[in-house]
């Protein structure tokens, strides 16, 4: 069977590569051929600035905004919990 492996290639991530390579051997092991269909991920420094960007947005929403503070005040209180969690 021909099976097609959609992955972000040169994202400055080793584990997405080396999953990638895994697929491709474990798929080949069990008798199918892979074609590989890489995405080419954004530019690291757009990236960068839409990261920046979010956190700018974020932080000023919470500043402004009493609904969008108390959603993201819940938001960090239940994931601080469930890593709470996952470490008993």
């Amino acid at each position: 069977m021909k099976i097609a492996v959609i992955t972000f290639c040169d994202n400055g991530n080793y584990g997405s590569e080396l999953q990638a390579i895994a697929m491709n051997d474990l798929c080949n092991l069990l008798g199918h051929n892979v074609e590989f269909c890489k995405i080419k991920s954004p530019n690291k420094y757009q990236r960068i600035f839409e990261v920046l960007f979010s956190r700018i947005k974020i932080a000023l929403n919470c500043v402004f905004n009493k609904e969008y503070r108390y959603f993201y005040k819940r938001l960090t209180h239940n994931s601080k919990e469930q890593q709470l969690i996952d470490k008993e």
